[in-house]
């Protein structure tokens, strides 16, 4: 039997492409990233994106792929898919990015399976705001069944996360409920950071320029100082100035 499981393959991969529209994908992209920089220092916690998560051994079919999911205590690092089994855990935070028409369907097929696994909040956001009314969606499990949140003016704050989510156009951002810190996209991070890149060099530049000025002037007055002192020697003791 231990044989048998051992062979039993779990794919990483689905054959469905990772999201349907440029704003769903980056979405996800932006959600990981924004998770695990609030999270970066605590090695305890793993985030992923669209990666297939397997919730009954021995049964590959049973399987499903969270646009972004968060797990705390399992601890970082790679993984080609999620075994709840050899986790043991489910996620903490699932998010899920409507896609298509077919959604309108899905929604409540996805939200029953995370119920039934026990997936303690859950979020579903439709950025084109086509297909759920309001485009923001929040769950949190309460005595084994879902609980919808109130979404105020199309904001929200995740308990686990400790971020608070807004829509934004397409967007769902991300701030740092305690801080208010907004968590920045990739390229919003590249750009701050060739900022920050700038002014230090900006600064460094100023810096020696202000250095040099002043020995420029250290110098200058050295000199002038040495051109009096020469010609107090050159005139005669008696028409030498004096001092006051």
């Amino acid at each position: 039997m231990a044989l048998h499981e051992e062979a039993i393959e779990y794919p990483c991969s689905d054959g469905h492409p990772m999201a349907d529209k440029d704003i769903n994908r980056l979405l996800m992209e932006y959600a990981e990233l924004a998770i695990a920089t609030k999270f970066r220092d605590d090695p305890s916690v793993y985030v992923s994106a669209n990666l297939l998560l397997y919730y009954v051994e021995g049964n590959p079919k049973k399987r499903v792929a969270p646009d972004v999911l968060f797990v705390q205590g399992v601890g970082a690092g790679l993984r080609d898919v999620y075994l709840t089994w050899k986790e043991g855990k489910v996620p903490d935070v699932v998010f899920e990015f409507v896609a298509r028409a077919s959604w309108r369907m899905d929604p409540e097929k996805k939200r029953d399976l995370y119920e039934r696994l026990g997936v303690p909040e859950y979020y579903v956001y439709d950025p084109l705001h086509r297909w759920l009314d309001p485009p923001l969606w929040a769950y949190t499990l309460e005595g084994g069944r879902y609980v919808t949140r109130p979404v105020h003016e199309g904001e929200i704050t995740s308990p686990r996360l400790g971020l608070r989510m807004r829509v934004e156009g397409q967007w769902l951002r991300f701030y740092d409920a305690e801080t208010g810190e907004r968590m920045l996209t990739g390229l919003e991070a590249d750009e701050a950071r060739r900022s920050a890149d700038e002014a230090r060099r900006t600064a460094e530049e100023a810096r020696r320029k202000a250095e040099a000025a002043a020995r420029q002037e250290s110098a200058r007055a050295a000199a002038l100082s040495e051109e009096v002192e020469r010609l107090r020697r050159l005139l005669p003791p008696g028409d030498a100035p004096q001092q006051p």
